[in-house]
């Protein structure tokens, strides 16, 4: 069966030509798109550090491209060859036992005027760091590297000053303070800073002078500290060429190098250097108090010893602290950047930046390969697209060696995004000729055989759309209903009904949405609610703050219905009131629904959802509009102000579950009669019931004579009538 065509030689030919200046098209695309950020830089120098919004633009394709620069970059450090951590250096952290003195027995505080001073709380009396110093250089530490800063005479303890001023005169050279260099915007002008410590610990005539470096990195547009610098000057704060009679500052670790004679191994003053960084777990602070405790410093510290020839960083190492910074292997203390880039410096493991000509001469070269490749196998789009993949990976896999075999850092996200930019138009120029000749030849076939049998014939195997898949998550769900709604629906106008109904939907729903909720669905005047990560590890802190966000939705959703109810007063409308309940637990997230309609939706199932159900419907038998179970509670406690709601057996459940009330955030003052509450639900439990009448009324007649009281009242009063024989506190509710 003859069908016509072009002939091949001339659709080679025009395919070549277009997929040719499709390739040229990208390459100068890609490459624009990196040279407009130097435009833009350019030009910003030109007018004085005025950014435009033109400037701007030019500034995004840029910054984008670097961003996944940077990402890729992040991926083959974490990935590679971590630098080995050196057995010269020591951190001791100012962490949470050292806040608490866990370490140290009250004997030990009682012989220790340095514990004694530590134990009244932080901040510490400077006079604390003066027993440490003296203690790790008699020991015979190279150097005693204190990443604080003591930029202002003591407020609280002035004598701790000269204690510390002596020390280290006593110990010239072995100290190395902290400096910091900070910005301040007045009127147009950027205005840099450089804080030093105060004239009270190192006065300015010192001789000979204290031993000062700043210890600032600063990170690159995306947060991530990859560079460091070892000097730096006023005029390099604000983005200008330094003076030729301005002296450089030296970083920490710079004066510490130079205070051990050993500034040889830092590479010569410019720019940043990439920073080879070491495993996370390297140089893991040691507890700081731990050296004031006589029996910890003989078997730990092996009577100093252990710090013999080290530098020794003294550091914030307390999460309250706050003292952190991302490098490409993660969230690291500020302490120890500083101690994984003297480890850079004494041993040589900086990382070389590729120049940045590479790229133009990568990406016409990877778009070359590319365009070879379609123009070769343009017939197998599966076979191309599999090559793509791989020379893509063999792209990352050869940066990977460079980093781990050469310490070089290869720029590659341009040559490869234009690779692939490259592959996916040109497989769909590709799949638009194999299309427009599918209908020539569909015209052609339907001349001989049934449209049927033409489609089978041109039809290729397709297999069914995989479904989203199942997974179990830890989720925070939030039921809400209003009460007495469907008795109000019966009496009012439907329009005015719904308009109303949809004001309060829409107000609650922009409440959890400001805490990072995500509506589930809406149940008639219901709404449920969740939290939780969809996607990524879950950790421990993103399950707390998952919880925290609920229960401030519960509150903030609680103000905002007596702000929806006075302006419903004031206009004439009945008011609303809701239960909430709140529950934590693992659930089944995923696209659940009809397949053959199709109708999915992304929701959660489990127990979890059952559990939150039953709590919000409990309010009803408490009198409280807010209940959260005790998964929540324990979760956000030392945050909320919470009341105990009972020790109850929903129905269905087996197991007792505590439940609570949330009364207002833990910095409210508590209501009258709390107390006196509170202590009579614990007599209730232990089955005085007599004793905890009276303290039920002693917290109504405070001012809780609300219904949560009289419910347990009422049950006390039946249970001393007729005591039960075998007593465990738990109510067995009988009503979903």
């Amino acid at each position: 069966m003859p069908v016509p065509s072009k002939s091949k030689a001339k659709q080679r030919t025009s395919r070549g030509a277009v997929l040719t200046r499709l390739a040229t098209v990208i390459v100068l695309g890609v490459l624009a798109a990196y040279f407009g950020g130097t435009v833009a830089d350019h030009w910003q120098q030109r007018s004085g550090g005025q950014s435009t919004l033109a400037e701007q633009a030019l500034r995004v394709p840029s910054y984008v491209l670097q961003l996944m620069e940077w990402k890729l970059q992040n991926f083959i450090h974490a990935s590679g060859r971590p630098a080995p951590a050196r057995e010269e250096i020591v951190i001791l952290g100012i962490d949470a036992a050292s806040m608490e003195l866990k370490s140290a027995f009250d004997e030990d505080i009682a012989e220790s005027k340095t514990l004694q001073l530590m134990k009244k709380g932080w901040p510490w009396s400077r006079e604390v760091y003066a027993p440490m110093i003296d203690k790790l250089v008699q020991a015979g530490a190279k150097a005693v590297i204190i990443d604080l800063m003591f930029p202002g005479p003591s407020l609280t303890h002035p004598e701790g000053d000269a204690v510390m001023k002596a020390m280290l005169a006593k110990h010239p050279g072995k100290v190395v303070l902290a400096a910091n260099y900070a910005r301040s915007i007045s009127g147009n002008e950027v205005v840099p800073s450089l804080t030093l410590p105060c004239d009270e610990i190192v006065p300015a005539d010192a001789v000979p002078p204290q031993s000062i470096g700043f210890v600032n990195y600063w990170a690159d547009d995306d947060g991530v500290v990859r560079h460091a610098r070892f000097y730096r000057t006023m005029a390099e704060e604000i983005g200008r060429v330094a003076d030729a009679s301005e002296a450089p500052m030296p970083s920490l670790v710079a004066e510490a190098l130079r205070a051990t004679r050993q500034e040889k191994t830092l590479p010569s003053p410019g720019d940043g250097v990439l920073v080879h960084f070491g495993h996370p777990d390297n140089y893991e602070p040691l507890s700081l108090h731990e050296i004031l405790v006589p029996d910890l410093w003989e078997t730990n510290f092996k009577s100093g010893a252990v710090f013999k020839d080290k530098f020794v960083f003294i550091g914030p190492a307390a999460a309250d602290l706050q003292d952190y910074h991302l490098t490409p292997m993660g969230r690291l203390l500020g302490v120890q950047v500083h101690a994984h880039v003297l480890a850079a410096a004494l041993s040589g493991s900086f990382l070389q930046a590729m120049p940045g000509w590479w790229r133009w001469v990568l990406t016409p070269l990877a778009v070359g390969g590319g365009l070879l490749l379609v123009l070769l196998w343009g017939g197998r789009p599966l076979g191309t697209l599999f090559a793509f993949i791989m020379l893509t990976i063999l792209g990352v896999v050869g940066c990977w060696c460079a980093f781990i075999f050469g310490q070089r850092v290869i720029e590659v996200v341009a040559p490869l995004l234009a690779l692939n930019l490259f592959g996916i138009t040109g497989l769909a120029f590709d799949h638009m000729l194999a299309r427009r000749r599918m209908d020539a030849l569909r015209g052609q076939l339907s001349r001989y055989f049934s449209p049927d049998h033409a489609e089978e014939l041109l039809r290729d195997p397709e297999g069914f759309e995989a479904m989203t898949a199942g997974q179990r998550r830890t989720v925070v769900v939030l039921f809400s209903d209003v009460r007495g709604f469907t008795s109000m629906a019966e009496k009012r106008p439907a329009d005015e009904l719904v308009a109303q109904l949809n004001e309060y939907l829409d107000s609650m729903v922009q409440i959890a949405f400001g805490q990072r909720g995500m509506i589930d669905k809406f149940i008639g005047d219901a709404i449920m609610a969740i939290w939780g990560r969809m996607g990524g590890a879950q950790s421990a802190q993103s399950i707390i703050d998952d919880s925290m966000r609920a229960v401030t939705t519960a509150l903030r959703m609680r103000a905002g219905m007596i702000e929806l109810n006075e302006r419903w007063k004031v206009e004439g409308q009945p008011t609303l009131a809701f239960g909430l309940g709140i529950h934590q637990g693992e659930a089944i997230v995923g696209d659940i629904g009809s397949i053959s309609m199709p109708r999915m939706e992304f929701t959660v199932i489990g127990d979890s959802v059952n559990t939150a159900a039953r709590l919000e419907s409990a309010t009803k038998q408490y009198g409280v509009d807010v209940l959260i179970s005790d998964v929540v509670y324990e979760r956000v406690k030392e945050h909320f102000l919470c009341r105990t709601a009972d020790l109850a057996k929903p129905v269905g459940k087996t197991i007792a579950v505590p439940i609570y009330t949330v009364l207002g955030y833990a910095g409210d003052t508590p209501p009258a009669g709390l107390a006196a509450f509170e202590q009579g639900i614990a007599q209730y439990r232990a089955g005085d019931f007599e004793a905890a009448i009276q303290s039920l009324h002693e917290a109504a007649e405070l001012g809780m004579d609300d219904k949560l009281t009289q419910v347990y009242l009422s049950r006390c009063a039946e249970l001393t009538a007729q005591p039960p024989a075998d007593w465990d506190g738990v109510y067995v509710m009988t009503k979903k």
